[in-house]
């Protein structure tokens, strides 16, 4: 083996002239190439760091489609909620004109009606005065104790006297 490795030696030096030119050649080209493979490690590594840096921006900035999609159809159930209620609150709206007044409707429709209260007013304060002039009111009242008091009598005679009878004409 050493024969060998001599052999192939003389052989390098016989074709280049010297022998460290070769391996100093593919020294170079190997430090070269590790060289550039740290280059383009460090610019990708870097890459990776930015990148995974802004994903991390963007997850806490942007909302996933998932939860998207899941707080559409949460605000799309509550729209149909809100459309109902404001649906049964047009029906409402619409009942309550159609059985209750404006005010001008009301006012209009009451005025007759308060004609006719002040004439049934003026009517009483008539008949009032026609009846405190006739009557006054010891009056009626001393006729009514009266009237009271047959009525006592009568049923204490009819408790007396079970004979008697009360007379079908009543008190005058």
């Amino acid at each position: 083996m050493p024969r060998a490795v001599r052999g192939l030696d003389g052989r390098m030096q016989y074709r280049n002239g010297n022998g460290w030119l070769v391996p100093a050649v593919v020294s170079t080209v190997v430090l070269l190439l590790q060289a550039l493979w740290a280059v383009v490690w460090s610019a990708v590594t870097n890459e990776q760091t930015k990148l995974e840096h802004e994903i991390e921006l963007i997850q806490k900035e942007f909302v996933r489609v998932s939860l998207f999609n899941e707080y559409r159809e949460t605000i799309g159930v509550e729209f149909k909620r809100i459309d109902e209620k404001t649906e049964i609150n047009r029906k409402d709206n619409l009942l309550v004109r159609s059985t209750f007044l404006t005010k001008d409707e009301y006012y209009a429709k009451r005025q007759p009606l308060e004609e006719d209260i002040k004439r049934m007013d003026d009517r009483i304060t008539e008949i009032r005065k026609d009846f405190g002039s006739t009557y006054t009111l010891n009056d009626k009242l001393k006729e009514l104790q009266d009237q009271l008091r047959q009525i006592q009598d009568r049923i204490y005679n009819a408790k007396v006297s079970p004979a008697a009878t009360i007379p079908s004409n009543g008190p005058r």
